[in-house]
């Protein structure tokens, strides 16, 4: 990958909280991303998360995103000869609060490299599965299809076509589109009854608005999750640089 960390850590201007602590653990890029959000009732929501967690709100409204995107990813000191590794991914990702600290909660992570989803399930209990993708770059429109194929859970499918349709601009402190999109740690339900806390760090999004077309999709249905109660709103990001740090416990 073609940036350095240090240049990475330098840019902070933008977080709302401080950089962690201590050594970041991986380093990645996300291509061609979508954040598909849909804004849902607080109270129900609030009946599908975990103990602990609390919906994180935006003037009131609850919002859920699906995020289908490309990754390229290398964990720090592994041999240059290996890494980095590329995969498709696709996330169900809910916004909420713990110790009144906010973050995201995912409840699903598929992607289609079986060694970094066996890694994320094991290291942070993230819910990662495995799935079968195919993503179409050939013309203007994205082409992102999903279909999960983990033993024991149902076998979600997502299929999208989906494009820039605007300038680039970077979010606006305290607009909605940076409320969906800068968010600086996630949530894990530990067994005992506290949570493992992950931070990330990346450089200010380039967001561009997106046009989407939804071909079929039963994520939310599947997690149980509550329905949309007014119009989604898409962003569209070509490329953001990241760091990840490794799992802490609360």
């Amino acid at each position: 990958m073609d940036y350095s960390p240090n240049s990475l850590l330098s840019q902070t201007a933008h977080r709302s909280v401080k950089l962690p602590k201590g050594p970041w653990f991986s380093r990645q890029r996300w291509e061609n991303l979508l954040f598909y959000n849909v804004p849902v009732d607080p109270a129900a929501l609030a009946l599908c998360l975990p103990k602990g967690m609390q919906p994180d709100t935006f003037k009131g409204q609850a919002w859920i995103s699906i995020v289908p995107f490309q990754l390229c990813m290398t964990l720090r000191g592994l041999p240059k000869n290996i890494w980095p590794i590329r995969f498709n991914e696709l996330n169900v990702r809910v916004y909420v609060t713990v110790n009144g600290i906010p973050g995201v909660y995912f409840y699903s992570l598929d992607a289609d490299d079986a060694f970094s989803v066996a890694m994320a399930r094991g290291i942070f209990r993230l819910n990662y599965f495995n799935a079968s993708m195919q993503v179409n770059l050939a013309s203007n429109n994205i082409l992102f299809t999903s279909k999960r194929t983990h033993s024991g859970v149902a076998h979600s499918e997502f299929r999208a076509i989906y494009n820039p349709s605007g300038p680039v601009f970077t979010p606006t402190a305290g607009t909605l589109e940076d409320w969906l999109t800068s968010r600086w740690c996630f949530f894990c339900p530990a067994s005992n009854g506290s949570f493992i806390w992950g931070d990330i760090h990346h450089e200010p999004w380039p967001l561009q608005a997106a046009d989407v077309n939804i071909l079929h999709n039963t994520l939310l249905m599947d997690h149980g999750l509550p329905p949309a109660i007014g119009q989604a709103t898409m962003y569209f990001s070509k490329q953001v640089n990241v760091l990840a740090w490794s799992k802490a416990m609360f």
